[in-house]
């Protein structure tokens, strides 16, 4: 009995170490190319509330007040369906990962509410996130 319980206590711990392995691989600074020629700094952060959802301020130049939810799964991005939280905007996308060139490679559509606008998207990470 105390074996099992030992080896739960032992999951436990080396799995919430993976989680915050996992999460420190992105939480940081980046700088984003956008298609259209723009480049500036984003910031992510870790949603407290799900593992493999991150928090990205400053999405699309828009501000820092401005949240998009992404969640990360293995090597994919996927932008789910959501609103911002200023007029009418909306965003979905997705993407990948190249860990090994410290990149995000996304692909997403926002609409102001009138017009929809495709938009092509490179995040760098400035150092090693292996």
């Amino acid at each position: 009995m105390k074996n099992i319980i030992f080896i739960i206590v032992a999951l436990l711990i080396l799995g919430s170490c993976a989680i915050k392995r996992k999460s420190a691989l992105f939480t940081q600074n980046w700088q984003c190319s956008e298609n259209n020629g723009f480049v500036y700094q984003i910031d992510i952060s870790c949603d407290n509330a799900n593992e493999n959802v991150f928090v990205v301020n400053n999405f699309h130049l828009m501000g820092k007040d401005i949240r998009v939810f992404i969640k990360i799964i293995g090597n994919e991005v996927i932008i789910p369906q959501q609103n911002l939280n200023i007029s009418l905007y909306s965003v979905t996308g997705s993407g990948s990962i190249n860990k090994r060139q410290n990149k995000m490679m996304l692909n997403y559509f926002i609409c102001d509410g009138a017009d929809i606008d495709t938009v092509d998207v490179i995040y760098c990470l400035k150092k090693s996130i292996l």
